[in-house]
């Protein structure tokens, strides 16, 4: 059995719902119980970037790195902010906990002691997971200011890594005008990743772990399979992992 399981507390009603219709009941990511979902900005996770500073520095290309993309955003809110919200939709979320028996969660979730908890294995998802890590992602909710620093700065790490290989591997030195170009949209996408997993300290006891589908990422998705002549064998098998989900059935 695997040991990746998560508690999604409900009402009998629901758990009737799901059983008969072997789907999981996601909710709009506007009806949450916290009145501030969503509202993590870019300016607080351009604010938040520049605090990383002195704990991401490490050597002289990673001085300038650093560097060189502060400066390109300031020099660029505009454009960096609208990237970051472009495109911008309320998705569809599963709220979990990795609690399996949580009296918190009973009282707010499991309809006041009368409900149950469900037990979900994670595994289940991953073909899911890794074929549209754009549409569909699990992921644990940050409350803490240090909890999404410390997100940033794995962010920063990679994006500097990525980097770094092609320059090990090229033996070049740091291309400042390759990161000019392309650090507003690599850190508007990272504000985007992370935006629909950001919750108020005040619910930190929940310790949820959230999943992320993205609808209308999913509708256009659909719209290019339909356009692009996919081998049969890939579509087939892209249609057999979402169908499994039982979220929707796609249409192509």
């Amino acid at each position: 059995m695997s040991n990746n399981i998560a508690y999604h507390y409900t009402s009998l009603d629901s758990l009737y719902k799901i059983v008969t219709t072997k789907s999981l009941l996601l909710t709009d990511l506007a009806g949450m119980n916290d009145p501030e979902e969503g509202k993590y900005s870019p300016e607080d996770f351009l604010d938040d970037l520049k605090k990383e500073r002195d704990s991401f520095l490490k050597d002289e290309n990673s001085i300038k790195f650093f560097d060189v993309i502060i400066a390109e955003l300031e020099i660029r809110k505009d454009e960096f902010f609208k990237l970051c919200k472009m495109g911008k939709k309320e998705p569809f979320t599963l709220a979990l906990s990795d609690k399996p028996d949580s009296l918190q969660h009973w009282e707010r979730y499991g309809n006041q002691l009368k409900g149950v908890c469900i037990s979900i294995d994670l595994d289940r998802l991953d073909d899911l997971r890794s074929m549209f890590p754009s549409i569909f992602q699990i992921r644990k909710v940050l409350y803490k200011s240090e909890d999404i620093s410390r997100q940033i700065l794995r962010d920063i790490i990679k994006t500097y890594n990525m980097y770094s290989e092609e320059l090990n591997k090229e033996g070049k030195t740091l291309d400042i005008d390759t990161i000019k170009k392309s650090c507003c949209t690599q850190f508007a996408v990272q504000y985007r990743s992370m935006t629909y997993f950001i919750k108020k300290d005040f619910w930190n006891e929940e310790d949820e772990i959230r999943v992320f589908y993205d609808h209308e990422s999913w509708k256009e998705s659909e719209r290019f399979f339909k356009n692009v002549n996919f081998p049969e064998k890939f579509v087939t098998a892209a249609k057999n992992v979402y169908e499994a989900t039982g979220l929707e059935k796609p249409e192509y």
